[in-house]
């Protein structure tokens, strides 16, 4: 039995499936990608900080500014994928705990 999850795990690592985006490379990322896709994060709160950042760097040239709402915006995305992602473990690590 063994020997053939050993295959099996060979067979999947050499042919990884395509996701139609180079930037997702698991199942996991897929699932984030398609939640981010069909739940966008636009709250109150969330454009009022935009606006208060916004008010902060506006004094900043053209360049300095798209530079730090790039960045902004970059973190917030690393840690909300990071956030799902560990959300996905832990529930699959619970449901093992729970079989048990």
């Amino acid at each position: 039995m063994n020997l053939d999850i050993q295959q099996f795990q060979a067979y999947i690592n050499q042919h990884k499936p395509k996701f139609g985006d180079e930037d997702i490379h698991t199942i996991a990322e897929f699932f984030y990608s398609c939640y981010v896709e069909h739940n966008p994060i636009d709250t109150v709160e969330i454009r009022s900080c935009f606006g208060e950042i916004d008010q902060i760097i506006h004094k900043l040239s053209v360049e300095e500014n798209d530079r730090i709402f790039v960045l902004v915006c970059k973190l917030c995305t690393q840690h909300e994928q990071l956030a799902f992602l560990t959300g996905m473990r832990v529930g699959a690590q619970l449901l093992l705990e729970l079989q048990t």
